[in-house]
Order: structure tokens, then sequence, then C-alpha cells
């Protein structure tokens, strides 16, 4: 049976997870499925090796490779490899790298996000992007294990979720709160709703004016709204856009 404990590493100040050296030597064998592969995306050196070894411990499970950015990952990744991304708190567009890491790979790769905090934001968020699991940092290595196998298996569309039940009765009250959308979506909206074109947001907020597109363009499929005009009507209905809507916006098509 696969044991799990707890390690304080006294250098990171972190909790991290540590492996029985029974893991090791155990031989897979004819009966076993197909093995999975698995790639690490984490800024934290220390954090993404040692996690990355541990796999390479658990019988079925190949480490691809382990990256320190979702940029430098993509030529790694396959079209049905487990993607386990690290969002550190401070990381406001955990939703970006998500869509990134999926549409990178064609729409294929199966994301598990890990976070310190469940924060339900970013949960609800990730999950949109298009993530297939959800899990805390300080999860068990049994419990990492078995999501990483379940979202795998081929056809699998499910979203998995392990976080305490305070983060996740915290997710429905999230979506009238602002935190559908990221902190950019929101900025760029709001100047929709001011009737700037994307030309006139692009200057505003020193952007591309490609990226505005695409920040309208998640904030349209966040909101389940085919157009600018409706999703500035449907931001402001959710308290998501402060003020009062009164339905007469200068909205720039």
């Amino acid at each position: 049976m696969l044991k799990t404990v707890p390690l304080h590493d006294e250098c990171a100040g972190q909790d991290h997870l540590l492996a029985d050296d029974g893991l090791e030597g155990r031989n897979e064998t004819a009966e076993s499925p197909a093995r999975i592969r698995a790639v690490l995306v984490d800024g934290d050196p220390l954090f993404r090796e040692g996690a990355s070894e541990l796999l390479r411990r658990v019988p079925g499970i190949e480490v691809a490779g382990s990256f320190p950015t979702v940029g430098e990952s993509l030529a790694a990744i396959g079209p049905s490899d487990v993607v386990i991304l690290i969002v550190e708190p401070h990381v406001a567009h955990g939703d970006e790298l998500v869509s990134a890491l999926v549409a990178g790979s064609g729409g294929g790769a199966r994301v598990l996000v890990l976070t310190e905090d469940g924060d339900s934001g970013l949960v609800w968020r990730v999950f949109l992007a298009g993530a297939r699991a959800c899990l805390l940092k300080s999860a068990q290595l049994d419990e990492l294990v078995s999501v990483v196998r379940m979202i795998s298996q081929a056809g699998a569309e499910r979203f998995v979720l392990s976080l305490p039940r305070a983060a996740v009765g915290r997710l429905r009250q999230g979506r009238g709160e602002g935190e559908l959308l990221t902190r950019r979506e929101c900025e760029v909206l709001r100047l929709a709703a001011d009737g700037l074109s994307n030309s006139e947001i692009s200057n505003r907020l020193f952007i591309a004016e490609a990226t505005v597109k695409r920040h309208l363009t998640n904030a349209y499929a966040k909101l389940d709204t085919p157009s600018r005009g409706k999703a500035v009507h449907r931001a402001f209905e959710l308290g998501i856009l402060p003020g009062r809507h009164t339905g007469r916006e200068k909205v720039t098509r």
C-alpha cells in the first residue's frame, strides 16, 4: 500500500510530501494499465523537483518533464498528458495559465491545479478555463496520484475538486463578487462599458489590441454572453462591475 507522510522542509518552510521507499523497485506487471505521462509546472524549484522525484517512484506514471513556466513546458506536453500546475497565491492569472496549457496542447492536456489556499475565485476561474481538477498543494501523495489517474482516463469528462468545505461553500458566492472575471478582464469590460473602442482600451491600459480582444472573448465566455453589450449588462447585473446599471451605457461594438 502506498504510504505518505507530511514532511516539513526546514529550508523552504513549507509542508511537502514524502513517499516511503517501498515505492521504489516495484515492477509493473502485464496487467498494469497504460503509463500516464505527467508534466509539472511550478516556479518553486525545490517543490517542483521534489514532487517530480516522488511521482517517478509511482508505478504507471512517467514524468515527462518539470518546468518553471508554462511557456517552457509547452514543447514537452503531449495531447493527452496530465499537467500538474502549481498556482501560488500571488499569481492572479492562474486561469490564463490553464488556458495557455490547454490551447498549447491542442485541447487535449488534462490540467490539474495545485493551490495553497483553495481560493474560491481561483477555483471557479480555472474550471472555466478548462482545468480538470483542483487540489490543495498540501494534499497527500496518494490523493494526488488518485486524481491524476482519474482525469487521465479517456473520455473522463469530469472536474475533480478536493478543498476545505468552507472554500467550496464560497464558490457560488464568488460568482456575484467579481471573482468570476480576472482583474484585467474587469478593467477591460469597465472601459468597454464607458464606450471605449478596442484601440482606445489598448492605449489606456498600455496593452496590445489583440490582448484586449482576448480579455473580452474570455469575459463573454465566462458570463455566457455572445456580445460586448450583453456582457456589460450581465456584469452589472451580477455586481461584477461597480456602479448602477442604467441600460444606457455607451458600448462601442
